[in-house]
């Protein structure tokens, strides 16, 4: 009997995207789980917009969660938000089982928005983990996520599967420091990432890429290579 494992390739793993020498480092390979953490008008949506934009392929369909179109809202039939109009997407106003995302798309994005999503009812609640845990990766979903507050919006369960985290500065660098324990960052960079981050400015931000062989761990505002290893 052989002494290692056999392998057996993943069906539906077969169109994950990886990186290569000329990619854009805006386009971050799909299937990902991307967060943009930072406070109002830092530049989150621009971030978002952005990784829309460089993905090459692009993606066949998107879908976007936000506020003025999820719960009780005055117009339930809205499906406009003024910082996506650029974008065509289709609105998700609850969030579906995983089974709704097999829909035979070869790159798909979900992007939820300044949702709080420790506020979820149960039912969303569990359906989102499993988009984050299992969706992602078997049906090629990028989700991105953009919050105001990492510590309290996001449960710690959905921060462990991301995989690529953008931190804008907040004043309290105790904050920044809970945050980063949160997303999993090693203790010996966190120091390190402090000291960076604590003299930016409102609209900088760290980018944290733990993706598969990924060209740079950590940057300046996507793409300016910081010497954090």
């Amino acid at each position: 009997m052989s002494n290692s494992l056999t392998i057996i390739k993943n069906p539906d793993k077969k169109r994950h995207e990886s990186w290569r020498d000329d990619r854009d480092w805006g386009d971050i390979p799909c299937p990902a789980r991307i967060i943009c953490c930072g406070r109002p008008n830092s530049g989150k949506t621009l971030l978002i917009t952005n990784f829309i934009l460089k993905a090459k392929p692009h993606f066949e369909k998107i879908f976007i969660a936000h506020p003025s179109l999820m719960g009780d809202t005055d117009d339930d039939d809205c499906d406009e938000i003024p910082e996506y109009k650029l974008i065509d997407f289709i609105p998700i106003r609850e969030f579906p089982k995983p089974k709704f995302f097999d829909n035979g798309c070869k790159k798909q994005l979900l992007v939820c928005d300044d949702v709080n999503l420790s506020a979820l009812n149960k039912v969303e609640r569990a359906n989102y983990n499993k988009l984050v845990s299992f969706a992602s990766t078997h049906y090629n979903l990028t989700i991105i996520i953009g919050v105001q507050d990492a510590f309290h919006q996001l449960p710690v369960s959905i921060l462990r599967f991301c995989n690529v985290f953008n931190l804008w500065r907040y004043n309290d660098l105790l904050y920044v420091n809970l945050i980063l324990s949160r997303m999993g960052v090693p203790k010996k960079h966190i120091e390190k990432v402090i000291d960076e981050i604590s003299h930016y400015n409102e609209h900088d931000f760290i980018t944290i890429d733990y993706t598969l062989d990924s060209p740079c761990r950590f940057r300046r505002n996507l793409y300016v290579p910081l010497a954090i290893e």
